[in-house]
């Protein structure tokens, strides 16, 4: 036997009145979070007929609600399917299907997003999802309205015994990002998680002290293992936010003291453009003990401004929906190589792969690869992608990379991002890379629009620092003075933002 949310059950035994949840003004302890997930779980079984196996779908922001739906699912040997809180009633729909879900729990909302609304939508324009559970905001006021969240957790509280799930059992599906095609459901393992949440605990050196604060959204595996699951499997206190801001973030820095926090390279770019004051910048200083990016890679020009506003290095983190979390982690500055997502964590193997599938001599580009205890079982429904994707046991990330001499990896590109400019192979990154370092340049995306003359032509779309003058011909004189004639963008759009999917990477699918 092998059950996910035996971690919830021991850290509710070794802690049981320390916090486990922190959001808004709520917080409930370990023992607490395992009790209310015991009567979700007997409530999806006793009153839905629900069991081992049946998949149950999940949409919420940040909160308790997700949390303790989440372990009941797991719980009662169930399969939790993570929809994004952006979809909409189409999507929602077509993933119920796509997944099989005989459920879904769908969380209320709050302020300018009636998450329900729209959940209800999709939900009823399904014939296979039989039963809608509301979230409720506040899931302590009970309304008496059946299959609502305060509802089902005004029962009485009676220990639900775990499944007895086997260690390759599905036990959470989450839907890629779709940045660059249609989603695809990804079947993790109660190993799989796990397995990465040990290894959260081993590479971002958890003490019993830590605490976390969570803003990344926890239907994204980057923060749904490396901080959620490994938080509640070593016993440390996480800070749900329930939508990223930088001001929220400086707020519960000054309220909780947070320890760490995982965000993606825009998050930094808003932190790097809040205005604070030194007593802040302070309390940053003073509270964080590590930072750590991922989801996409991270421009050097990002990383040094962070690092000289807040006095807080960060570290480098890869990992994918279909390693059910990390790969490779550069424990930064200890490393003393920025610029790179470090060697393989604990358990994992990495290579750089050429076209046919060989490795590549140190120092070449290709494609990254890795194997081990984090590869996915595979895509639901889909074998054929399964067996691309995992051609000779090795998983494709789709991203080009190479491998210095010491096995650190450093990330080039998406392989799919590329520009072929007259025959020229240009990777989007190295163009952003010189484009940051413009005084003028705030945030940049470069990608390659058809032209009929080349093939593609190379297009940069600019945030511009606030008072500047700055012109596309500027721009571009200076790339061509800073690049090769064949890589500097002859195409300049100055915008006022850029597209962003739910985790904050840009999406250039919308760009071109």
């Amino acid at each position: 036997m092998l059950n996910l949310a035996t971690i919830l059950r021991e850290s509710a035994r070794r802690y049981p009145d320390k916090k486990a949840l922190v959001w808004n003004d709520v917080s409930l302890t370990f023992k607490e979070l395992d009790e209310v997930s015991d009567t979700f779980a007997h409530y999806m079984v006793r009153q839905l007929g629900l069991g081992r196996g049946d998949k149950i779908a999940l949409t919420s922001l940040n909160n308790p609600q997700f949390v303790m739906s989440y372990y009941g699912i797991l719980k009662m040997g169930g399969v939790a399917v993570a929809l994004s809180a952006l979809l909409n009633p189409q999507e929602i729909a077509a993933l119920l299907e796509d997944s099989g879900a005989k459920a879904y729990c769908c969380y209320e909302g709050e302020g300018d997003m009636p998450i329900f609304q729209g959940g209800e939508k999709g939900f009823t324009s399904t014939d296979t999802c039989k039963h809608l559970v509301c979230l409720d905001r506040n899931w302590n006021e009970d309304k008496g309205e059946s299959l609502h969240l305060s509802h089902i957790l005004s029962q009485k509280h009676i220990p639900f015994p775990l499944a007895d799930t086997a260690a390759q059992d599905t036990a959470l599906i989450m839907y890629t990002s779709g940045t660059t095609g249609q989603p695809k459901g990804t079947e993790m393992t109660h190993f799989n998680l796990l397995i990465n949440a040990t290894v959260g605990v081993r590479e971002l050196r958890y003490t019993e002290s830590d605490k976390n604060i969570i803003a990344l959204p926890i239907s994204h595996i980057f923060s749904h293992t490396m901080q959620l699951n490994a938080s509640i499997l070593n016993g440390n206190t996480s800070i749900l936010l329930s939508k990223f801001s930088p001001q929220a973030f400086l707020d519960w820095v000054k309220k909780e003291q947070p320890t760490i926090f995982c965000g993606v390279p825009t998050m930094y770019w808003a932190l790097n453009n809040i205005p604070c004051d030194s007593k802040t910048i302070e309390q940053v200083r003073q509270s964080m003990r590590l930072c750590v990016s991922g989801g996409a890679p991270l421009s050097a020009v990002l990383q040094q401004q962070f690092e000289n506003k807040f006095g807080v290095q960060i570290s480098e983190i890869f990992g994918m929906t279909e390693s059910s979390g990390c790969v490779c982690f550069n424990y930064y500055p200890e490393s003393n190589k920025s610029g790179t997502i470090g060697p393989a964590v604990w358990g994992m193997e990495v290579n750089i792969f050429d076209e046919n599938d060989q490795p590549v001599p140190v120092g070449e580009k290709g494609e990254l690869v890795f194997r081990g205890h984090s590869v996915m079982k595979g895509y639901l429904n889909q074998p054929e992608a399964t067996s691309r994707a995992l051609r000779n046991g090795w998983m494709h990330s789709g991203d080009v990379a190479y491998m210095d001499a010491n096995g650190y990896v450093y990330i080039i590109d998406r392989i799919k991002e590329m520009i072929i400019r007259g025959g020229w192979k240009i990777y989007p990154r190295e163009v952003e890379e010189v484009l940051m370092q413009h005084p003028a340049v705030n945030m940049v995306a470069v990608v390659g629009v058809a032209d009929e003359k080349y093939g593609e032509e190379i297009k940069a779309l600019i945030i511009r620092e606030t008072e500047t003058d700055c012109t596309e011909e500027d721009i571009i004189s200076y790339a061509r003075e800073h690049m090769a004639k064949y890589k500097y963008p002859r195409l300049i759009e100055f915008v006022n933002e850029l597209p962003l999917s739910k985790t904050g990477k840009v999406l250039k699918k919308l760009l071109k």
